[in-house]
């Protein structure tokens, strides 16, 4: 029983997603379009935010919320994280009334990341839900990735002064950070934006790239890593740093030992799945991207991501930069297809390409909604008799 409530409310909230992707994207003002932004905001917010027990954060973050709640020293963690576990527990809020709200903040993110361009949230909103799947799993990284996804917002608005757009993009950048220290990689991003955003990646350049650390490399061959890593601790504050965990076991991921660093090899028929979404996506999207605005940044940023996502994304503390640029790449993937389901395009290579890549990017999470076995987690709060988490 418990397997099929959980697929009802993955369907259901994919559903919302769906429609009320198309509903925003004709709302004629922003009132509208907030009031209309309700629903989805909600029903993610049901069904991520009333989980209980699933996968690997959800436990060991109960303790951890309980002991910053009631003293912020006998956690190390972000400044940021530490004061909002603090002052929302002596609020009287229960863990999962933290893990609820977390859930709405993140999706509040997408939703203003895409109030800025209504035209493209119909698929944007349903790439952007499939794209941040890994929020059930890395509470604490969505949470600073959200303040991420708000920096970019502000990067992006045109009606705003430079000045405004930057100091705006830092501040919420580095709330990124100060929440989760993995989430710093979106600082350089904003520095750097006006040359990212001067000449768009060829897809010419990146398919071929993409096929060969898709295919061919492994994070194996990448040796260099570990004086990055070495360098990435002194410059962070050597021990002190909540990174130093991930980064002390590099030698050993450079050297094979992938278990020590939770590396998970992909299978054959996923890489081909992953390359058969991907590579359509940077073709049609390139060619849509307006040269005069800040969509050449976000396209550049995705290409990167999902270049260095094959050989680095099954590596936790890699795979969380390289999904985040992955992420941004929701903007891409809904000109493309909000562009190949036009009714002009029907029976058209675009049309059917987008539809192949559709059913891909579709595929895991319908397989995961259907195909979850009990060891990951199905439960909701109501399931939890009394318990305030499961043994792990």
């Amino acid at each position: 029983m418990e397997s099929v409530i959980f697929a009802i409310v993955q369907l259901c909230t994919l559903a919302v997603m769906l429609i009320y992707g198309k509903k925003l994207s004709i709302a004629n003002s922003n009132k509208q379009y907030w009031k209309t932004a309700v629903i989805p905001l909600l029903t993610y917010g049901f069904a991520y935010g009333l989980r209980f027990g699933r996968l690997v954060d959800w436990n060991p973050y109960y303790l951890r919320y309980v002991r910053l709640g009631n003293n912020m020293n006998l956690e190390d963690y972000e400044w940021v994280f530490e004061h909002i576990c603090h002052y929302l527990y002596q609020l009287g809020i229960p863990y999962f009334g933290f893990i609820f709200l977390q859930c709405l903040f993140f999706m509040f993110s997408i939703l203003l990341l895409f109030s800025i361009n209504k035209d493209i949230v119909k698929w944007g909103l349903p790439v952007a839900f499939i794209f941040g799947a890994g929020n059930e799993m890395f509470i604490r990284f969505y949470m600073g990735f959200s303040f991420s996804i708000i920096a970019i917002y502000f990067l992006l608005r045109k009606d705003i002064s430079y000045k405004q757009r930057y100091f705006w993009s830092i501040c919420f950048a580095f709330l990124g950070g100060q929440t989760h220290s993995a989430c710093y990689f979106i600082l350089p991003i904003v520095l750097t934006s006006r040359l990212l955003d001067i000449k768009m990646i060829s897809w010419q350049v990146s398919i071929p790239i993409l096929f060969l650390t898709t295919f061919v490399f492994n994070i194996s061959q990448f040796t260099f890593l570990t004086d990055i890593a070495n360098q990435v601790t002194v410059l962070s504050g050597g021990s002190d740093f909540q990174g130093s965990g991930y980064l002390d076991h590099m030698d050993e991921l450079i050297a094979g030992d992938f278990m020590s660093v939770g590396y998970m090899t992909s299978s054959f028929q996923t890489k081909i799945r992953t390359f058969c979404y991907i590579a359509p996506a940077f073709y049609y999207s390139s060619k849509l991207i307006r040269k005069d605005s800040l969509d050449v940044f976000l396209y550049n940023i995705f290409v990167i991501g999902a270049i260095l996502d094959p050989c680095f994304g099954t590596v936790e503390l890699l795979n969380r930069i390289s999904r985040a640029m992955v992420f941004l790449g929701c903007i891409p993937y809904a000109l493309w297809y909000v562009n190949a389901f036009k009714k002009n395009k029907r029976n058209s290579r675009e049309f059917y390409l987008a539809l192949i890549s559709v059913f891909f990017l579709l595929y895991p999470y319908l397989n995961d909604a259907f195909l979850r076995p009990e060891s990951k987690g199905l439960l909701f709060i109501w399931d939890a008799n009394g318990r305030n988490y499961l043994p792990f």
